[in-house]
Formats: structure tokens, C-alpha cells, sequence
């Protein structure tokens, strides 16, 4: 059972970093059954959901890993972006605060500091919305092949809210493909500062990589 349970593990983190989520879910529900809701099995699949935008079940797997195992700094993280992510600002300044109050020596601390400003504001909300609404455009446009306008839409919802993450990510991978690594390594480099990520952490190594060889 532990060489399967290895084999599952490896299968749904493998379909993570390439971004098949629904294969994700499929492994770590196998996991979960058959590990009976060990520590981060849940908290894995809440997030394979929310990489799916299937947010009632990322809430579901969330709130059940925090009632087996209680809070810590990651837990109340998580739940904090979920809410802050489909706009429900008291939810998310609660988990954002109790994150602040468990861990005070994180690596993306400073985004919950801003993110806590941002809830306490309904303006700058309301703006973080709007922020979300321009990256979704920016997608469709990307995937339609129309970088310039892609790229516009990135930049303005990174002006509406500079912890967008997946903007600043998207639009530093647009602006690599227009060859204009300068600008591609600004936005990986703020992307990377407000979060741990090790697909943004990759992609900023590239660049510098490219600009310590001389490779432009």
C-alpha cells in the first residue's frame, strides 16, 4: 500500500506542475481515500480545485484540513486567497489576520500585509476584483495569440492590484515571448517576491540564466 500510496502522490503532484489538474484531483482523491484524510491531503486537493476555479470544493477540502489539524500559517493562507479570490472580503481579511498573528518569518508575509490593507478598503476590493477580471481577458487574449493586447490587459490589472500574482506571472511570459526580457524579468521578479511559487522561481531563473550567458 505505501509503494501505491508513493505512486499516487507522485502521479498527482507530476500532473500539478503541468498544470492537468483534473488528473490532480483524480490522484489525490485516490489518496485521500486511502490515507484517510492524512495531513495536506486535503489541503492538496483544495488546491488542484482552486487551480480549477472549482471553488466550493477548494473551500470544502480547506476548512476540512483546518478542522482535522487546526490552524497554522499555510491553512489560514490558503483560505485567506480562496476568499479574497471570489471577493468575499471579511472571510478573507479574518484568515489573512489569523495568518499574520500564527507565522511572523514567511517568505510571502509581506503579500498578506498588503492583501490586509487591501480588504479593509472596499475601494481597493473592489479594484482587486477588477484586477481579476482584466487577467481572465488577458488570458483569452493570450490564448487567441494577441500578445500586445494580452499584455495590456496584464499591465492594467496589475495597476488595479499589484499582489495579482497570475498577472504579473502572465505578463512576464508575454513580454518573454516578445523577446523583451528586461520587462519579462521585472514581472517574474515581482511575482516572485509576493509568492513562493516554484513555477514563477523558475521562470525568473531562466531569464537571469539567458542574461548571465549572454543567451538574448
Amino acid at each position: 500500500m505505501q509503494l501505491l500510496n508513493s505512486i499516487y502522490t507522485r502521479l498527482a503532484f507530476n500532473a500539478m506542475v503541468t498544470a492537468d489538474h483534473q488528473k490532480a484531483v483524480k490522484y489525490f482523491l485516490k489518496l485521500r481515500k486511502k490515507r484517510q484524510e492524512a495531513m495536506g491531503t486535503n489541503h492538496n486537493l483544495g488546491l488542484a480545485y482552486l487551480a480549477m476555479e472549482a471553488y466550493e470544493k477548494a473551500e470544502a477540502c480547506f476548512l476540512r484540513e483546518l478542522e482535522l489539524f487546526g490552524e497554522n500559517y499555510s491553512r489560514c493562507k490558503v483560505l485567506a486567497d480562496l476568499y479574497y479570490t471570489t471577493a468575499d472580503a471579511p472571510k478573507s481579511l479574518q484568515f489573512y489576520q489569523a495568518a499574520q498573528r500564527l507565522e511572523a518569518d514567511q517568505p510571502d508575509l509581506a503579500t498578506v500585509k498588503k492583501r490586509l490593507a487591501i480588504c479593509m478598503n472596499a475601494d481597493l476590493f473592489e479594484k482587486a476584483s477588477s484586477s481579476r477580471t482584466l487577467c481572465k481577458k488577458g488570458m483569452q487574449k493570450e490564448q487567441a495569440g494577441e500578445m500586445d493586447e494580452a499584455l495590456f490587459c496584464y499591465m492594467e490589472a496589475i495597476k488595479d492590484d499589484p499582489t495579482n500574482i497570475l498577472a504579473l506571472n502572465n505578463a512576464g511570459a508575454c513580454a518573454q515571448r516578445q523577446n523583451d526580457l528586461k520587462r519579462a524579468q521585472n514581472y517574474f521578479q515581482q511575482a516572485h517576491e509576493l509568492s513562493g511559487f516554484p513555477a514563477i522561481a523558475k521562470n525568473l531563473k531562466i531569464i537571469e540564466a539567458a542574461f548571465a550567458t549572454g543567451d538574448i
